[in-house]
């Protein structure tokens, strides 16, 4: 089963009880938005080879269908954020998006994703604008630090 390892840096929330992701935590690809993203904007091929490979059901709502996960990657790649909804936990959803490098094929390189993560009373199954707007910029940040030109 693929994996992607949480290197977790951490910025409090706003309500009495925090949701995260722990340092060194291995999430799985197909079952988080943080690992979808990396399926959607990683090493090409990385997509093919999970779905060829038995994909366990983590929870109840967990993609296991290759095909379906095709299509929910496709549309990351496309909107540019992976949700993932009760997922990899119940009760709680994640919204990731890309950070990039330095530039690379004059696109940028995936190095890390950056989530936000809540309870799906928060963080709904179809996240704010305000919530992917404030990701996105965040994710941007890091990446021009990191010498990526954003367009």
């Amino acid at each position: 089963m693929g994996i992607v390892k949480s290197a977790a840096h951490k910025h409090p929330g706003t309500h009495e009880i925090e949701i995260g992701v722990r340092r060194g935590s291995r999430l799985s690809l197909h079952g988080s938005a943080q690992g979808q993203v990396m399926l959607a904007f990683g090493e090409v091929g990385l997509l093919d080879d999970l779905a060829g490979q038995d994909l366990p059901a983590l929870r109840p709502k967990t993609l296991t269908d290759p095909d379906q996960l095709h299509r929910r990657i496709a549309e990351t790649a496309r909107i540019g954020h992976a949700v993932a909804p009760e997922e990899t936990l119940l009760g709680v959803n994640a919204l990731a998006v890309p950070v990039f490098d330095h530039v690379f094929d004059h696109g940028g390189r995936l190095v890390a994703t950056v989530a936000l993560i809540g309870s799906i009373q928060h963080l709904s199954t179809s996240p704010a604008e305000e919530h992917v707007v404030a990701i996105r910029d965040l994710a941007s940040a890091i990446s021009q630090t990191q010498g990526h030109q954003v367009r």
